[in-house]
C-alpha cells in the first residue's frame, strides 16, 4: 500500500493502470454472464479510475472514501439484483473480488485516517455483514491497536471470539484485558459477566444433550484475576497477542434449546456461579455505587432463568446492601418481591404487604423524604394500571387503591408530601370517586407548598368547576379569591407567567363586558412579571382575537410593543390577524415596522416576509427600499441575500 501511495503523476496513473488491469478477468466475467452490458463495463471503469485518483491525491479527503465505498456497495447490489433476475444461485469470483476491492479501500482509508473510531466501525460492520472472519479478526486487532480506550472494540472483539469461534479463553482473555485499561468501562463488565454466563448454559446443554456426568478441568476454571497479569509501566495493546487470539476456528452448530437446566451440571464451583459472581464483585469495587449499572446485571440474570445458580439473589441483596435510602432502588426491589414465582399462591394481601416490606424497612431506617413517597406511591399506582395478580385483579386494585390513599395522608402527617404527591392525591380521589374531599387536601397542598404553581392551577381550576351558589355570582368571587391568593404567593416565580395566564384567560371568558377591567389586569401582569412578560403575551393575544375579533386585539397590542420584551412570534401573530380582516395596509405596515424595531437586525425571516407582503400588495419601489434596508440593518445579511434570491427566482417562474 505504501508503493502505492508514491505521488509522483507518473506513477499514479502507472498504479492506477495495474490496479484496473487487475480486474479485466472480473470485468470480462460479469460481461459474460450478461450481468452487466459492455457499456455499463466503460462506465464502471471510469468511475473506479476517478475515485482512484480523488483518492490518491495530495491530501486525500475521507469523504472520497467513503464515496468510493459507497459506490462499490451500490453496484454489488445491483450484481446482486441482477443474478437474482437471471436465476443465479451460485457464488461467483467476482462476488469475492467486489469484498475484496471493498476491503482494500478501507485499508487504505484507515491507512490515512487510523485515529477515526467511527470508520472503523464502519469497516468491522462490513467485515461481519460479509462474513470475512479473517478480515474481521484482523480488523479487532488493530482498532484495539489503535484505541484501547474505546470499549466497544474489546466487547466486539470478544464477543465474536466466543460467539462465532466458541474460544472462551480468548473471549476471557479480551475483556480481562480490557478491563485492566478501562476499569471502570461498564459495557465490559455487562459483557464479561454476561459471556461466562452464556458458557455456563452452553456447558450445561452439552452435558444435557451428551449425557456427561462431570465437567472437564478446562471448563471447571478458576476464578479470574484481574489484576495478575498488570505490569508496572501500565497497560499495553501487543498487536500480534491480539491478532494470535483471533484465528479462525470452525463454528459450532447451534444447540437445541432445553426448558431448563437445573440439576444438569453436577455440584462445582464452576456450577454455582462463581466466576460470574467474582466479576461481579470485582466489577462493583472497580465502578462503585452505581444504580443504573447495578440493575444492569439483574437484566442480565434475567436471561438465564434457565440455570441453577444464586448469583442473582447476590446482585438483589447487593443492591439492597448499597442502596438502602435510594427511592428507585427500594421500587425496582419491591416490583420484585411482588413479582417472584414464590409468592405466586399467596394471597393478593399478602403478596402486597410482603413487596411493602421493602419500603417500611427503610422508611423506618432512614425516616423517609420526598422522593421516597414518590416513588412508593408509584409502586401502588403500578398495581392499580397493571394488576400483576391474574386470579384476583379486582382485589388486588382494591388493596392497592386504600393503601397508596393513607400512604398519601402518612406522607402529608410526615410533611414529606411534594407538589407532585399532592396532585396524585387528588387525581387518586377523583377516581375513586372521593371528590368532596379534594377541595380540602388542595387547600392544605398549597398551604404546604405556596410557591408551587400546579398545586394553585389545579386549585383554582376546581374552583370554576364546583357547583354554583344559590346567590349569583358566589362562584366566580370564590375563584377570584384564589387567583389572588395564588398570584400573591408565587410573585417572583419563574412559572408564575402560567397563574397569570390562566387567570387572565378566565377573566376574558367570565366577563366579557368588562374587557377594560382585564386589559388593566393584563398590563398589570406585564409589568410585574418583567423579562417573562413575553410568555404571555402572544396566547393572551390570540385568546382575545378568538373571543373578541381584531378590534380588542388591536387595542391589546397598542399597550403592549411599548412594554419590552417582545417575542418575534406576537408580532407575527398580531400581522396575521390583521390580514385576515384588514383591507388597510397602514396597521399592516405598521406592524412590520414595530417587528423590525425588535427584531431587524437579527431575524432575516421576518425581513422576506415584510418584503413579500409589500409585493403582493404591488408596492414594489416600497419592497426594493426594504431590501436595501435589511442589508444595512441585519449583522450578518448573508443569509437573507440567498433567501431574497431564491423568492426572486421563484416569482420569476411562477410568472
Amino acid at each position: 500500500l505504501v508503493s502505492l501511495e508514491n505521488h509522483c503523476p507518473t506513477d499514479m496513473a502507472d498504479s492506477i493502470q495495474v490496479l484496473l488491469e487487475g480486474m479485466i478477468p472480473e470485468l470480462e466475467e460479469l460481461q459474460k454472464k450478461k450481468i452487466f452490458t459492455a457499456t455499463e463495463i466503460k462506465d464502471i471503469v471510469k468511475q473506479r479510475t476517478n475515485f482512484e485518483y480523488l483518492i490518491r491525491s495530495h491530501i486525500p479527503e475521507l469523504r472520497n472514501f467513503m464515496r468510493y465505498i459507497e459506490y462499490e456497495l451500490r453496484l454489488s447490489d445491483l450484481r446482486g439484483l441482477r443474478k437474482k433476475k437471471l436465476g443465479m444461485q451460485q457464488r461467483t469470483t467476482h462476488e469475492f473480488a467486489g469484498i475484496k476491492r471493498i476491503l482494500f479501500i478501507f485499508d487504505r482509508a484507515l491507512l490515512r485516517y487510523t485515529n477515526d473510531s467511527n470508520l472503523w466501525q464502519q469497516y468491522i460492520a462490513f467485515c461481519i455483514k460479509s462474513d470475512s472472519t479473517k478480515a474481521l479478526a484482523r480488523a479487532y486487532a488493530r482498532a484495539i491497536q489503535q484505541h484501547p480506550l474505546h470499549e466497544e472494540f474489546w466487547l466486539g472483539a470478544a464477543t465474536w471470539e466466543f460467539a462465532h469461534n466458541r474460544h472462551i479463553s480468548s473471549a476471557r482473555t479480551l475483556f480481562q484485558r480490557g478491563l485492566r485499561i478501562i476499569p471502570a468501562a461498564q459495557t465490559l463488565w455487562h459483557g464479561y459477566f454476561r459471556l461466562e454466563l452464556e458458557y455456563i448454559k452452553l456447558v450445561a446443554l452439552r452435558q444435557e444433550i451428551l449425557g456427561l456426568s462431570e465437567v472437564k478441568e478446562e471448563e471447571a476454571v478458576e476464578v479470574p484475576a484481574l489484576d495478575a497479569e498488570a505490569d508496572a509501566d501500565g497497560p499495553k495493546v501487543d498487536l500480534e497477542d491480539i491478532i494470535s487470539l483471533s484465528s479462525d476456528k470452525p463454528k459450532q452448530p447451534p444447540k437445541k434449546k432445553q426448558k431448563t437446566l437445573k440439576g444438569v451440571l453436577p455440584e462445582s464451583d464452576f456450577a454455582r456461579g462463581a466466576v460470574p459472581r467474582a466479576i461481579f464483585n470485582s466489577a462493583i469495587k472497580s465502578v462503585g455505587d452505581d444504580l443504573e449499572f447495578r440493575l444492569q446485571f439483574v437484566t442480565i440474570c434475567d436471561k438465564f432463568e434457565e440455570l441453577d445458580i444464586s448469583i442473582r439473589t447476590e446482585v438483589l441483596n447487593s443492591i439492597l446492601r448499597d442502596f438502602p435510602n435510594d427511592p428507585k432502588a427500594l421500587l425496582f426491589l419491591a416490583r420484585r418481591q411482588l413479582n417472584k414465582p414464590a409468592n405466586a399462591s399467596a394471597s393478593a394481601e399478602e403478596r402486597i404487604s410482603e413487596a411493602a416490606a421493602v419500603f417500611e424497612s427503610a422508611l423506618s431506617a432512614t425516616g423517609g423524604s420526598p422522593a421516597f413517597w414518590e416513588n412508593y406511591a408509584a409502586f401502588f399506582r403500578h398495581l392499580l394500571v397493571k394488576s400483576e395478580s391474574v386470579d384476583t385483579p379486582e382485589e388486588q386494585a382494591m388493596l392497592a387503591a386504600d393503601k397508596l390513599l393513607a400512604l398519601f395522608d402518612r406522607a402529608h402527617a410526615a410533611k414529606q408530601a411534594s407538589p407532585e404527591l399532592y396532585l396524585q392525591w387528588v387525581s387518586q380521589l377523583e377516581s375513586s370517586g372521593a371528590r368532596k374531599d379534594v377541595p380540602k387536601i388542595l387547600k392544605l397542598a398549597t398551604e404546604q407548598h405556596p410557591s408551587s404553581v400546579a398545586l394553585w392551577l389545579r386549585r383554582a381550576e376546581l374552583a370554576q368547576k364546583q357547583p354554583a351558589h344559590k346567590k349569583a355570582g358566589l362562584q366566580a368571587e370564590a375563584t377570584v379569591e384564589v387567583f389572588k391568593a395564588a398570584l400573591k404567593a408565587v410573585a417572583g416565580s419563574e412559572c408564575a407567567h402560567e397563574l397569570w395566564l390562566a387567570y387572565l384567560v378566565y377573566l376574558l371568558e367570565q366577563h366579557p363586558d368588562d374587557f377594560q377591567g382585564t386589559l388593566k389586569q393584563y398590563k398589570q401582569a406585564v409589568s410585574r412579571l418583567q423579562q417573562h412578560s413575553a410568555d404571555i403575551k402572544e396566547p393572551f393575544l390570540k385568546k382575545v382575537h378568538d373571543l373578541f375579533g381584531i378590534e380588542h386585539c388591536r387595542a391589546v397590542y397598542e399597550c403592549s410593543v411599548g412594554l419590552r420584551p417582545n417575542s418575534l412570534g406576537f408580532h407575527l401573530s398580531y400581522i396575521r390577524f390583521e390580514q385576515q380582516h384588514s383591507q388597510n395596509a397602514k396597521p399592516i405596515r405598521s406592524g412590520f415596522e414595530q417587528a423590525i424595531e425588535d427584531f431587524g437586525s437579527t431575524s432575516s425571516d421576518l425581513w422576506l416576509q415584510y418584503i413579500a407582503w409589500e409585493t403582493s400588495s404591488g408596492d414594489i419601489a416600497l419592497a426594493n427600499k426594504l431590501h436595501w434596508r435589511a442589508k444595512k440593518t441585519l449583522k450578518d445579511p448573508t443569509s437573507f441575500i440567498r433567501e431574497h434570491h431564491l423568492m426572486l427566482n421563484n416569482e420569476t417562474k411562477a410568472k
